[in-house]
């Protein structure tokens, strides 16, 4: 193969490769490794799945490892991995989305996590898109129920919406009005 036409040994893709030994390298190049010897090329993505999976490109017996688990079928594995990440991407989504963000209680007994609360805004864009407080409010309802999530929560209750009108300057130089929310609540978790 040619410099232009190294394929990793992870997912087959070919790329340019960077003959500079091993290193931790970007997506889209391939590092061949180990040192000056040639053994073998990596891109960038599959590096990082093989130090998730535990081997030391780096490393002479660890490139040897992973390179040889490659060779036998290591791609399934991958794709299994990339798979399972899509899936959790979307579980994780699916959490937040169904956070109860209330002004009130919930009608289910629960134990108080602690207070969240952030700031969101809605500015328009060049003068001739107003701001919106839906915008604003939704941006903010947002970022409460990701808080409450990392949390472990499953609602934000009490919640108080604040607000306040904004001027600034947009990229003409004209006056433009803003809107910015202040939200809090308690984020609770459902008692069992």
């Amino acid at each position: 193969m040619g410099l232009l036409d190294e394929k990793c040994l992870g997912c087959g893709k070919k790329y340019p490769a960077y003959r500079g030994g091993p290193g931790k390298p970007k997506v889209g190049t391939v590092v061949q490794g180990p040192g000056f010897i040639y053994s073998g090329a990596c891109c960038g993505s599959c590096w990082g799945v093989a130090e998730t999976d535990g081997f030391n490109l780096y490393d002479k017996a660890g490139w040897d490892a992973w390179s040889a688990k490659m060779k036998q079928g290591g791609k399934a594995g991958k794709a299994q991995r990339a798979a399972t990440a899509v899936m959790k991407a979307h579980e994780t989504e699916a959490k937040i989305k169904s956070i109860k963000i209330s002004t009130g209680p919930v009608p289910w007994p629960y134990e108080i996590e602690g207070v969240v609360f952030n700031i969101a805004s809605d500015a328009g864009l060049f003068s001739f898109i107003k701001a919106g407080p839906e915008e604003a409010v939704r941006r903010a309802e947002a970022m409460l129920k990701l808080q409450a999530h990392e949390r472990g929560c499953d609602a934000v209750i009490h919640t108080i919406f604040e607000h306040r009108i904004t001027v600034d300057a947009d990229v003409f130089g004209k006056a433009q009005q803003g809107i910015e929310i202040f939200a809090y609540g308690t984020a609770v978790k459902r008692r069992s």
